[in-house]
């Protein structure tokens, strides 16, 4: 039987936006970890298991990493995706989706910059890898990066990993400009600095005597040969006053 005339179609749900996302919520936005060679042997070292790795976590088109610089700000910055200063690209590996938008990721960022500060960077148990496994996991549900990346921090080898001189950071709301938002590329305070090469030393300055150094400066040499002292004219013998015959 046909319908009738003043009949009219049931109208369908509208379907979800992919990711499970309603009318009105933002959509999924992919999560990648962007891994990057720190060292040429990693060539080498990644059929065995190994490597020395940097990592990245790049979100609505901007890449966060963590670095170390000297200062109490935060050690997060900014890059551009799959192009971090300082080491070569080697693969981006799609961790999941977030449905936080821009700003919220970014609030995010600053919010773990409290964890993360410049100088609190450690090349064993607190190093970029380590801050990319915990974006990750606050990005996505039960997201952790892959464990290759970060063996052989667990393993107890280091490696370095700065904030390169154009990097922006990631400050905290409040927080003012600092070494580590100018992008100074530096050193954690926690690394000890290489010594310094020794001073060449003067000959004399390593001499000894009596047991003591000599630190006195050696007397310059006469230029022109000294002038003679005059000699005292030789006493003159005076006559006798008499003679004998």
């Amino acid at each position: 039987m046909g319908s009738s005339a003043g009949s009219t179609p049931t109208a369908r749900p509208p379907r979800q936006a992919r990711g499970g996302g309603g009318a009105g919520e933002a959509p999924s936005t992919p999560v990648f970890l962007n891994v990057y060679d720190v060292t040429p042997a990693n060539g080498y070292a990644r059929w065995l298991g190994l490597g020395v790795y940097h990592s990245g976590v790049q979100v609505h088109g901007v890449e966060y990493a963590y670095g170390a610089h000297d200062g109490t700000s935060s050690g997060i910055f900014e890059v551009v995706p799959r192009r971090c200063p300082g080491y070569a690209f080697r693969e981006s590996v799609l961790v999941g989706t977030t449905e936080l938008t821009r700003a919220e990721v970014r609030a995010l960022m600053a919010e773990l910059a409290a964890d993360f500060p410049g100088d609190a960077y450690n090349l064993v148990s607190r190093n970029c890898n380590h801050f990319c496994d915990a974006a990750c996991r606050r990005l996505v549900a039960r997201a952790r990066i892959p464990r290759w990346v970060n063996r052989l921090a667990k393993i107890g080898v280091v490696f370095t990993c700065v904030i390169p001189g154009n990097g922006r950071a990631v400050r905290r709301k409040g927080e003012r400009p600092s070494a580590a938002a100018a992008g100074i590329r530096s050193r954690s305070a926690r690394q000890e600095a290489a010594p310094a090469p020794p001073r060449p030393r003067a000959f004399f300055r390593s001499l000894s005597v009596g047991g003591r150094r000599n630190l006195a400066a050696p007397r310059p040499l006469p230029t022109s040969p000294p002038r003679p002292q005059p000699q005292p004219a030789p006493a003159s013998t005076s006559p006798s006053s008499g003679s004998t015959t």
